[in-house]
């Protein structure tokens, strides 16, 4: 058994806010790329405006260091004069702190339960500490991140139609998993996501989106098959097509965006003749 404890610190700082963490554990297994490591902090991380979120902050430093036996958990977050603090101590939650304004929140296992409130009413107290208490109730079940089975399906499709694993770390991900469902409806295969535009250039599915932001410290998925083989093949033989079409193009994502765009756009009769032309390159690619 690895016994090798390791220690990792990081701080990010944006204006007057500060993220900083340090993470304390046993490798469970050899050979473990730190660099790349290092790389997912940084891309998880690097927007720290969002932080102040603490269940979400150990949901991700759990999933990022699922390689290590956690022993030891320390994450702040400032903003200003407010803050929030959470320690754990071989998983077990021992301290939670939250300053926000004159009100102060203070839990530690086995020790205090403390709120100072500048507010004199009873009410306002009482609503402030049932708000921590489910709080703590939170940070005390959380665990990393795992993918649903309608996830691991999406991952696989994306698999399939782009002949690589999704990264969902990286930054055009989303739009290539959304365009890519917009592409796969036109050939009779819908996976039940909904896209609007409401405004927008862009059609957009919120669900794939919030999917690829939250399940970001995941990285590189690996993927395994469960489709049927007819239906594998023919998302691989449209995704062929499809990418094959892209692949002259001096921006590869933009030109899925305007496809993605002209196919959703043609179900509204709002397609010009410059789109009519890619609708009809596209189906007479139909193998379907």
């Amino acid at each position: 058994m690895l016994k090798n404890n390791k220690s990792i610190e990081k701080k990010f700082i944006d204006d007057n806010k500060v993220f900083y963490f340090v993470f304390t554990g046993n490798e469970k297994k050899e050979n473990i790329d730190y660099d790349k490591l290092d790389k997912l902090i940084e891309q998880c991380f690097e927007k720290i405006k969002s932080c102040d979120d603490m269940i979400r902050n150990v949901a991700w430093l759990r999933t990022i260091f699922n390689d290590f036996d956690e022993s030891y958990l320390e994450i702040h977050f400032f903003r200003g004069e407010n803050k929030k603090i959470v320690v754990y101590i071989d998983k077990q939650l021992c301290l939670y702190e939250e300053v926000k304004k004159d009100n102060k929140f203070i839990y530690k296992i086995g020790k205090e339960l403390k709120l100072y409130n500048s507010d004199t009413k009873d009410s306002n107290i009482l609503s402030m500490l049932s708000r921590r208490i489910d709080q703590i109730k939170a940070l005390k079940d959380v665990t990393m991140l795992k993918l649903s089975d309608s996830e691991r399906l999406l991952c696989e499709i994306y698999y399939l139609f782009y002949g690589e694993n999704p990264d969902l770390c990286s930054s055009d991900i989303s739009i290539k998993m959304q365009m890519m469902l917009l592409i796969l409806e036109e050939f009779n295969l819908s996976f039940d996501y909904v896209f609007t535009k409401q405004g927008r250039q862009i059609p957009v599915c919120y669900e794939v989106a919030n999917f690829v932001k939250k399940m970001k410290p995941l990285g590189k998925v690996r993927v395994k098959l469960t489709l049927p083989p007819k239906k594998r093949e023919l998302i691989k033989e449209i995704g062929n097509k499809i990418n094959n079409y892209i692949s002259e193009s001096d921006n590869q994502v933009e030109e899925l965006i305007r496809i993605g765009t002209s196919l959703y756009d043609s179900h509204f009769g709002q397609y010009d003749e410059n789109k009519d032309k890619i609708i009809g390159l596209i189906k007479t690619s139909k193998i379907v």
